[in-house]
């Protein structure tokens, strides 16, 4: 009698204080997967940390400087006296049966030329120069045979003019990349040109 007294007064005290008690249960299915969560946590906070640390490292991005390294100046548009020139393409060429380089390849500068001034001008051939990765120089000189577009070092061009398409031929060696200079009434600009 004692003893399931004793029993009844612990089921009241369990049932008042709302304490269960489980014998040989699993632990629920929620309780488990957040326990797993936890455990995942730290190593995804340690990855995320590692990712925006990487981020933040400048030897893991590379700025435009670094990435334009080793490109060429196509496409851009210098002004220089008078004249406002754009390169617009570079192409080589071996030559044929009739013209042979001397040095190794033509260079072929195609580039659209404007005169802004009130004077007819020309690039006369020591207007223009290409620099070879060795420091040796070639002048612009007369188109080999095949080239049929406008040679600037033979081509005047007109106050306020466009010349859209013209080019500048170069005989050099084919130590790349070059240098463009072209100089007007003592002004100049340069291009880095990479076939």
């Amino acid at each position: 009698m004692k003893s399931k007294l004793l029993l009844i007064t612990l089921i009241g005290i369990f049932t008042l204080t709302g304490c269960t008690i489980s014998f040989g249960q699993p632990p629920s299915q929620s309780n488990t997967q957040n326990a797993a969560n936890n455990q995942n946590a730290p190593a995804d906070n340690n990855q995320n940390a590692q990712n925006a640390a990487n981020n933040q490292n400048p030897q893991n991005n590379q700025n435009t400087a670094n990435q334009s390294q080793g490109q060429s100046d196509i496409g851009q548009t210098k002004t220089v006296g008078d004249l406002t020139i754009t390169v617009n393409s570079v192409r080589e060429s071996l030559g044929n049966d009739t013209s042979q380089p001397k040095n190794g390849k033509f260079i072929i500068i195609d580039a659209t030329v404007t005169n802004n001034g009130d004077e007819t001008q020309a690039i006369y051939s020591d207007d223009a120069t290409l620099t070879d990765s060795n420091g040796l120089k070639a002048e612009a000189q007369y188109s080999p045979y095949g080239v049929t577009e406008v040679n600037y070092t033979t081509t005047t061009i007109p106050a306020r003019t466009k010349v859209t398409r013209g080019v500048l031929v170069f005989d050099t060696s084919e130590s790349a990349p070059y240098t463009l200079t072209i100089e007007q009434k003592g002004s100049f600009a340069t291009w880095k040109i990479q076939p």
